[in-house]
């Protein structure tokens, strides 16, 4: 009975051990970096379906035009040649929405798109004139659009502090 006894304390210390580890692992918190990477991907996604929304509801191509970020502004982008031109497409941005507001230019014209925080989709098509390079909102249309949610809060405490 010796060595049955030994086997049978041998196969639960071994069983134990493995259930501490997998515990142990799942309470285990990922690394802040991982938990930024997979915060970025579940905003480009979210992003993703917000300006689908948009596009399909207006039937827009945005092929050939290159998207500028408010950021791109801030940081003195060279659109034109005179700040006032820059100036004039940061007043675009000035609100709230679902998502980042989005401007996208080509040449001379441009499109800002973004999703109200009712949920509505707005597009304002845009020209620079020739006369002083300032760019001006040519016309603007909204429509109801698609209710996009986040979702759940990501929950940023499952993460390590580093």
């Amino acid at each position: 009975m010796g060595k049955r006894s030994f086997l049978f304390i041998l196969v639960l210390v071994v069983v134990f051990e493995g259930c501490s580890n997998v515990v142990s692992k799942a309470n285990e918190r990922p690394p802040k970096k991982v938990c930024i990477q997979e915060y970025e991907e579940r905003w480009t996604k979210f992003e993703e379906k917000i300006l689908g929304d948009i596009t399909s509801s207006f039937n827009l191509n945005l092929e050939g035009f290159k998207e500028v970020t408010f950021n791109d502004l801030h940081n003195d982008m060279k659109i034109g040649e005179k700040n006032e031109d820059i100036q004039s497409l940061q007043h675009l941005f000035v609100g709230n929405s679902l998502g980042d507001m989005k401007l996208f230019l080509k040449g001379n014209r441009g499109y800002f798109l973004y999703k109200r925080t009712d949920g509505n989709n707005v597009f304002k098509e845009i020209y620079q004139m020739s006369y002083g390079g300032i760019w001006k909102v040519m016309s603007e249309q909204e429509v109801e659009g698609k209710k996009i949610k986040w979702g759940k809060e990501f929950d940023w405490a499952k993460c390590k502090e580093e």
